[in-house]
């Protein structure tokens, strides 16, 4: 509420307040995603380096690797025992049963090379199983890179904008503490003119009265009398009546 020599109202004051507080809180908001950014930036170098050098290691989760590596090696199994069962089954139907020699040792150079396939078979397997999972690593780092730029730059654009919010409001705040500052400095030189004058015109006054001798003090009985009710001068000049218990300055009438 304004008072009669002007100044800020509490709406202003309070306007103002609100101006520094929003200001110091986009203040804050910058810190952090300009920090943010800072930390996405030093990741997004990191993983560069990583794909530059070859150096991105597997992209499978152990759990992905090791389900891989587990179904390769049972196939590999599976495949020697059905082409061991089928050799054994056709040197069966030939009748050659257990006592031949020559089938017998060549039933065992067939399963000795089905052994050796099948191995080489699942070991290449896994080869190309391993290759597979170094290069998911190379997608995986180079999507890393990709996501890691865009939030880099997310960051970046939300601190920029904390920063001219803040600088906008820090604007904003200043120019109203000017106002409110300039309409306090207003108001107490009202008070101080205000003041002066009054002291001016008191003082001007007793000179006044000093100057031109009764009637100055005349005023002053006027005023006295007026304030004890009788109707007339409670201060006389000597010599004259009185209306009242007394006369000032004078002798008591019977």
């Amino acid at each position: 509420m304004c008072n009669m020599f002007g100044g800020p109202t509490a709406g202003e004051e309070g306007l103002a307040g609100q101006s520094t507080n929003l200001a110091a809180t986009l203040g804050s908001n910058f810190s952090t995603n300009y920090a943010n950014q800072q930390a996405t930036l030093k990741r997004l170098g990191a993983t560069i380096n990583m794909i530059q050098s070859g150096q991105t290691g597997p992209g499978f989760s152990s759990m992905e690797d090791h389900s891989f590596k587990t179904n390769i090696i049972n196939q590999g199994a599976a495949a020697a025992r059905n082409a061991t069962q089928a050799t054994a089954n056709r040197f069966a139907g030939e009748g050659s049963g257990g006592g031949s020699g020559v089938n017998t040792g060549a039933a065992r150079q067939v399963a000795g090379q089905i052994a050796s396939n099948t191995g080489n078979a699942t070991a290449d397997a896994l080869n190309r199983e391993q290759a597979a999972n170094m290069q998911q690593g190379r997608t995986n780092a180079i999507q890393t890179e990709s996501a890691l730029q865009a939030i880099q730059g997310d960051f970046g654009n939300i601190a920029q904008e904390s920063l001219r919010g803040e600088e906008t409001q820090n604007q904003l705040a200043y120019h109203q503490q000017s106002d409110i500052q300039a309409q306090e400095v207003a108001r107490s030189q009202a008070i101080a003119g205000t003041i002066e004058k009054g002291i001016g015109t008191i003082a001007g006054g007793f000179a006044g009265g000093l100057g031109a001798g009764g009637g100055f003090m005349d005023t002053l009985k006027g005023f006295a009398g007026g304030a004890l009710g009788d109707g007339g001068q409670f201060l006389s000049t000597p010599g004259g009546s009185s209306h009242g218990n007394g006369d000032f300055g004078g002798e008591t009438k019977n």
